[in-house]
């Protein structure tokens, strides 16, 4: 049997003060004046999104359901069945398949008014985001051509 001798070297860190850890900070005033005239003229406040006010939720969902997982499941089936909805309007009036695009509008109204506390075909009524809400317009505005040729 044979034994080696370890040759590394057994170090303490703890012993050695990390000058990170034990540095004070120092906290510098900032003067804030400046903007208070610009911050007294916008409203800066956080607005709340308020999903009640958006969606007709299924009565039995109570409002601890609205704000939990259940009402994020049913918020996101709505939008990704909205994404579809948008992506049919347009390969449907891009290829000039007038039937389908009827069809596909008819089945949005009926949807829009199932789901949708307001239904008046503008962006706020379906989103509360800005994100996609030139897409949403693009759409709402080709379903409002075909339900006024259809009225």
């Amino acid at each position: 049997m044979s034994t080696k001798k370890n040759n590394t070297a057994n170090t303490n860190t703890s012993a050695t003060p990390n000058t990170a850890k034990n540095a004070v900070k120092e906290v510098k005033k900032v003067n804030l004046d400046k903007f208070k005239a610009m911050l007294e003229s916008k409203n800066v406040e956080k607005t709340q999104k308020d999903r009640q006010h958006l969606y007709n939720y299924p009565t039995e969902y109570s409002a601890s359901d609205l704000n939990g997982e259940k009402g994020k499941k049913f918020r996101q089936g709505l939008r990704n069945k909205l994404g579809r909805f948008e992506n049919n309007v347009f390969v449907y009036a891009k290829t000039n398949q007038l039937e389908k695009l009827t069809e596909e509008v008819n089945a949005f109204n009926a949807f829009y008014k199932e789901h949708y506390r307001l239904n008046d075909f503008t962006v706020k009524s379906l989103s509360a985001s800005e994100k996609n809400a030139e897409s949403l317009e693009h759409m709402l505005s080709i379903i409002r051509e075909v339900n006024s040729v259809n009225a």
